[in-house]
């Protein structure tokens, strides 16, 4: 999702360059989620042209280099990680182990809810979620998936009370965003 907000030019498989437009945009945003619902990791590559990276360009990774001081500043990785060139995407296949769908099943039928914390995409996560045995079929799938800022924007009150109900999954869930959850979670018993 970020990847593609950076971009501001698309490679074609001619290898030309054209500017990115709000088409290109929409069919990879389409493409993106087509992978994500067949379980797939989804990966944006992107480059940027040398002649915009400025001192980047000439970095030998030594820590006297002037680009040194860019790398060591994270808020300014947007400047960076601007006017990008979008070159394509990649699914990866990360199948759960063979154990996991039979240990779902096990935890279900002693009543014990099972909380899925992904940093997937929201459809890669439900897909994988269903592929498990998190949801059956016909569970409201949608209504039981967030992410993780969503969910933290939420009344207190709907935080706590999705967290006493059924299986739930979170996506693009950030480390703090996990924590978060457990020490909820602890909090509800």
């Amino acid at each position: 999702d970020s990847v593609v907000a950076r971009c501001t030019d698309l490679r074609l498989p001619d290898g030309s360059t054209v500017r990115m437009d709000q088409r290109a945009r929409k069919e990879i945003q389409e493409a993106y989620s087509a992978m994500g619902k067949s379980a797939l990791r989804c990966i944006a590559l992107a480059s940027k042209p040398s002649r915009g990276l400025g001192a980047l360009a000439s970095y030998d990774g030594s820590e006297s280099h002037r680009a040194a001081r860019q790398l060591k500043a994270p808020e300014r990785f947007g400047d960076i990680e601007s006017g990008l060139t979008f070159l394509g995407l990649v699914g990866i296949r990360d199948p759960p182990r063979d154990t996991v769908g039979p240990a779902i099943a096990r935890c279900r039928a002693a009543g014990v809810r099972v909380i899925m914390i992904t940093g997937d995409s929201k459809e890669t996560a439900q897909a994988v979620a269903r592929d498990v045995g998190v949801f059956s079929p016909g569970d409201p799938v949608e209504a039981w998936t967030f992410v993780g800022k969503e969910f933290f924007a939420l009344p207190e009150a709907q935080q706590a009370g999705l967290l006493k109900s059924g299986n739930l999954v979170f996506c693009r869930a950030e480390p703090a965003d996990k924590q978060r959850l457990v020490r909820m979670l602890g909090k509800l018993g």
